[in-house]
């Protein structure tokens, strides 16, 4: 009889994956992914039945958990406040997770992700994608693009201070 299969497991592979395809992209080994789990390969694939199926579920979960950010959003309020809504979430997801922001766009581009996958996941953000559009479709996409703009240009300025700062540290040292 085979023994049943570990919660703790599957989340320290789905985790260990998780981190090295941020750092190394989809081609991470399952041998690396299993070492970094603590698990032997074969474990590995007792799991998930490839390498496919491991880079697919964490796909789904990763989409998950950010969905989960999203299911908060308010029905009332102007489109714009709705909007931001979803914009601030999205921004705390990100930075409350880095490694699973940095895996997501990996597989958000990688051939592995099976089209089942990827339509399950945009089932789950079906709704804010249409108060988005409402919100769009209602005249407010100038005044939300605006925003967008004026809120990069915000997370550019430390960057652009940081470079800044560095030409000058640079020509004082050319010029001693």
């Amino acid at each position: 009889m085979a023994r049943p299969l570990s919660e703790e497991k599957r989340e320290a592979i789905l985790e260990a994956a998780a981190e090295l395809v941020a750092q190394m992209g989809t081609g991470a080994s399952t041998a690396n992914i299993a070492k970094a789990a603590g698990v032997a390969e074969g474990t590995l694939f007792t799991y998930f039945g490839t390498k496919d199926d491991l880079l697919n579920q964490l796909f789904v979960e990763i989409e998950k958990g950010l969905a989960g950010m999203l299911a908060s959003s308010p029905q009332a309020g102007s489109p714009r406040e709705r909007v931001r809504h979803i914009w601030d979430r999205l921004i705390d997801w990100g930075v409350a997770n880095p490694t699973q922001r940095k895996a997501l766009r990996q597989l958000k581009v990688s051939d592995r992700v099976s089209a089942k996958s990827r339509r399950s996941c945009d089932a789950m953000f079906q709704e804010a994608r249409e108060m988005v559009e409402q919100s769009l479709a209602g005249g407010h996409g100038v005044a939300l693009a605006r925003e967008r703009e004026r809120l990069l240009l915000v997370r550019q300025q430390p960057v652009e201070m940081r470079q800044r700062r560095r030409q000058h540290v640079e020509q004082l040292g050319t010029a001693a």
